[in-house]
C-alpha cells in the first residue's frame, strides 16, 4: 500500500489537460498546508461518476474523493478537512466563522456562475470530443440567463465580493495573520477560473479596481503553501 495520500482530480482531458475542479483544488491546498505529501490521480468529467462509485462502493460519484495510506476513503471536501484536523492535528485548518460562511456561500451563488460564463468557451475547448459532448449537454444552456458584456459581467463578479473586500480591508488574510480554511475555500474558485483562462482571472480579480483589497490578498496567496497556487499548471 502506497505511503501517500492519493487526491482523484477532475482533468479537462487525459493527457496534457488541466485540473480545475475547485473542489479538489481545495483539498490539494489543505494538504499543503498540513504539510502532506500526495499525489493525484486524473481524471475526465465523463469518467468521474464511474471511477468514483467503483472506489466508494456506490456512496459517492464527484471529486474530491481521497484514499488515506490507511485505507480511508473520504470524499466531500468538508469531511476531508474534518478528517486531516482529527487524524493529522498539526497545522490545524478549521476555524469557526458563520459570517465568512455566509459571505463564501454569497460569492458561490452570485459571482462564480458569472465566472464560469465568461471561461464557458474556454473549457469547452480545452475537453477532447468525448468529453465535449458531454459538457454540451450538461453546460451549455445552463447559464443563459447571465446577460452583458464583459465589463458588466465583471462587475456582477465583483458585487458578489464586496463584503469579503471589506474583511480585507481590515485583515490581511479571511482568518487572520496566516490562512486557514475559508481562504483556502474562496482561493480554490477562484483559481479553477485562473486555471482555465489566466487572463480572464487577472480581469476578475488581480486588475479589478472594485475590489483592491481581494486582489492584494490573491497576491498574497499565491505566495503562501511554497508558491503552490502561482505555480499550478494553467491553459
Amino acid at each position: 500500500m502506497t505511503n501517500k495520500i492519493k487526491v482523484y482530480e477532475l482533468v479537462t482531458k487525459e493527457v496534457g489537460g488541466v485540473s480545475n475542479s475547485p473542489f479538489a483544488i481545495t483539498v490539494m491546498v489543505y494538504l499543503k498546508h498540513k504539510v502532506l505529501d500526495f499525489e493525484t490521480v486524473p481524471i475526465t468529467y465523463i469518467d468521474v461518476g464511474s471511477t468514483i462509485k467503483e472506489l466508494t462502493n456506490g456512496k459517492w460519484g464527484q471529486v474530491p474523493t481521497v484514499v488515506f495510506p490507511n485505507g480511508d476513503i473520504i470524499f466531500d471536501s468538508p469531511e476531508i478537512a474534518k478528517y486531516l484536523d482529527e487524524n493529522y492535528p498539526a497545522n490545524p485548518l478549521i476555524v469557526q466563522d458563520a459570517k465568512l460562511d455566509s459571505y463564501i456561500k454569497n460569492y458561490t451563488t452570485s459571482s462564480v456562475p458569472v465566472a464560469f460564463k465568461l471561461i464557458m468557451k474556454d473549457l469547452y475547448n480545452l475537453l477532447d470530443e468525448r468529453n465535449q459532448k458531454l459538457f454540451k449537454i450538461e453546460f451549455e444552456n445552463k447559464f443563459d440567463f447571465i446577460k452583458g458584456s464583459k465589463e458588466q459581467k465583471i462587475e456582477q463578479y465583483s458585487e458578489g465580493l464586496k463584503s469579503i473586500d471589506n474583511v480585507l480591508s481590515e485583515r490581511k488574510f479571511l482568518n487572520g495573520s496566516s490562512p486557514l480554511i475559508h481562504d483556502y475555500r474562496l482561493i480554490s474558485w477562484i483559481q479553477s477560473f485562473r486555471t482555465i483562462n489566466p487572463s480572464i482571472y487577472e480581469d476578475l480579480v488581480l486588475n479589478n479596481s472594485s475590489i483592491k483589497n481581494v486582489a492584494r490578498w490573491a497576491r498574497d496567496m499565491d505566495e503562501e503553501l511554497d508558491g503552490y497556487l502561482k505555480n499550478r499548471k494553467t491553459a
